[in-house]
């Protein structure tokens, strides 16, 4: 079973009804989250706070990647980029992301027994990952004050379109319309998207080009477990 949400704020609701979480926030922080793994991250910290994630630089040396209103946080080293990480070399690094709706998504997330991150650049490898961990999903995008995202819709879709595809389920018939609309040939609803102008207008038109020229490109599939440090536990993600 598979069903495709927009509020973040649903998240615990599936949670408590026994339901797989996949988080996907396409532009940006799926995506620049699979690319930190891809190019060798040891793990990526998500939190939710500037100032946690100051903190958790302290604590484990690391590299600090994230935004406030798609703009770089102020003495970070990256801004919430999949293009500028591609171009690090992350071998062995812990990295720690903060970003507007992308890592709020996964906190809401916590208790579900599986949590994925998915987008377009990894969208089959997440599915497959789906259908060997478990049969109940909830896809939910990340959404902007309550309004899910025509690109969050298209990574939605085209998870569940492959997740019907490999484990030969069918799900209702308004899911399934959904899927139809967006999961195939709709890249366009991507490069047309409130997100894409807003990033446009602020100079990253590479992380959109990046995001439209790589669909499928990447097996990585990053999954948020709970990591226990001598102090406290905390959020890791790392490939399933």
């Amino acid at each position: 079973m598979v069903v495709i949400d927009f509020d973040p704020s649903s998240a615990q609701r599936y949670v408590n009804q026994g339901f797989n979480i996949v988080t996907v926030d396409v532009l940006r922080a799926s995506s620049t989250i699979t690319v930190g793994l891809a190019r060798g991250a040891a793990e990526i910290i998500p939190c939710v706070t500037v100032d946690e994630a100051f903190a958790l630089k302290q604590r484990h040396d690391a590299i600090l990647v994230g935004e406030r209103n798609a703009v770089i946080v102020a003495g970070f080293d990256y801004t919430n980029s999949p293009y500028d990480l591609e171009q690090t070399d992350l071998t062995g690094r812990i990295m720690v992301i903060t970003t507007s709706t992308g890592t709020r998504l996964i906190a809401e997330s916590m208790g579900a027994a599986h949590i994925l991150i998915g987008t377009t650049i990894n969208a089959r490898a997440v599915a497959n990952k789906m259908a060997q961990l478990g049969n109940q999903w909830a896809i939910i995008g990340a959404g902007t004050r309550g309004e899910f995202r025509p690109e969050d819709k298209v990574g939605c879709a085209v998870i569940a379109q492959y997740f019907l595809q490999v484990t030969g389920e069918t799900t209702d018939s308004a899911t399934q319309a959904f899927i139809d609309e967006f999961g195939s040939n709709s890249y366009e609803h991507i490069s047309q998207s409130p997100s894409t102008i807003k990033l446009l207008s602020l100079g990253r038109a590479c992380d959109v080009d990046f995001v439209l020229n790589h669909p499928d490109a990447f097996e990585i599939v990053p999954q948020v477990i709970l990591k226990q440090a001598a102090d406290a536990a905390y959020l890791s993600i790392v490939q399933a």
